[in-house]
């Protein structure tokens, strides 16, 4: 029983990576820059005229996940400065009519759900879970690869 208690504990904490120095470049942006817009086609429009994908991070002010990739994730220096620099970011609260409209749009069943849309409003990447700093780098980045062959084409 111990050793499984202990191995419970173990997977948790590695559940969750964490950020070293290493990892990333210095950078002076504090967190991520999350527009407010009106509707789903305003996000659009921006994403167009700025040309960059759209990053839509659907949350609730009642989710504790979500709450926490406030912090640990949009709250990095390096994560902000990649995001801000590559996508147009939007934070979509599931609550209000566009959250609840824009939900139903992309098939939102859970959250934290995290879409990298192209300016067209096609998803490009589309992932539901809690991520720490390192795994949700490694998703943008990935999402970035797959705008820019999409955007080209």
């Amino acid at each position: 029983m111990t050793k499984l208690i202990f191995a419970i504990i173990i997977s948790f904490i590695f559940q969750f990576p964490t950020i070293s120095p290493v990892d990333l470049p210095e950078t002076n942006e504090s967190e991520v820059n999350f527009v407010r817009i009106s509707s789903l086609e305003e996000g659009l429009r921006l994403a167009r005229q700025q040309q960059k994908p759209l990053f839509l991070d659907f949350t609730a002010d009642w989710c504790g996940p979500c709450q926490r990739m406030d912090r640990v994730v949009f709250g990095n220096p390096s994560i902000a400065s990649f995001m801000n620099s590559n996508f147009v970011s939007v934070k979509i609260n599931v609550d209000t009519p566009l959250g609840k409209a824009a939900k139903k749009r992309y098939d939102v069943k859970f959250l934290p759900t995290l879409i990298f849309l192209s300016p067209e409003g096609n998803i490009i990447k589309k992932r539901s879970s809690n991520m720490g700093p390192n795994e949700f780098l490694n998703f943008a980045y990935s999402a970035k690869d797959e705008s820019y062959y999409t955007m080209t084409r």
